[in-house]
């Protein structure tokens, strides 16, 4: 995940997201997924404008790999702070369509410069899909 937001009190954000599935009846699909929201959000004085990339995992609740699941509701809340490579952590709940982020706690690691909280609602849509084969059990 990589985004950039912005907010003092209101604001907004952009967020691409890069996802590959598990092994599921030997295929896994490759998802870029785009969202972008406004809501409102908090950073410290001297940050207003908050850019940062890390991790995340998301569950959708199916059996089959879908990537229409990622399309549809954004929502994103949390808080990160951090500056540089690896010094940075947060704490969020994503919804991406049906898809539902992962609990992150411990907080992730990031890259980025970020000291920010935020809620923020839009929409999301896939870029680009592929499923591929794999080899699994």
């Amino acid at each position: 995940m990589y985004n950039v937001s912005a907010a003092e009190f209101l604001g907004g954000g952009l967020y691409w997201f890069d996802l590959q599935s598990e092994c599921v009846n030997r295929k896994y699909a490759y998802v870029r997924v785009f969202a972008s929201g406004v809501g409102t959000g908090y950073g410290l004085p001297s940050i207003k404008l908050g850019a940062t990339g890390g991790g995340v995992e998301f569950h959708d609740g199916n059996l089959q790999i879908d990537p229409g699941v990622f399309t549809g509701s954004f929502v994103i809340a949390g808080g990160g702070v951090g500056i540089g490579i690896g010094i940075a952590a947060s704490v969020q709940h994503i919804q991406l369509g049906k898809a539902i982020s992962k609990a992150t706690w411990p907080p992730s690691s990031n890259i980025g410069i970020d000291a920010s909280i935020q809620a923020f609602g839009g929409r999301s849509s896939v870029t680009t899909q592929h499923i591929r084969d794999c080899l699994c059990p």
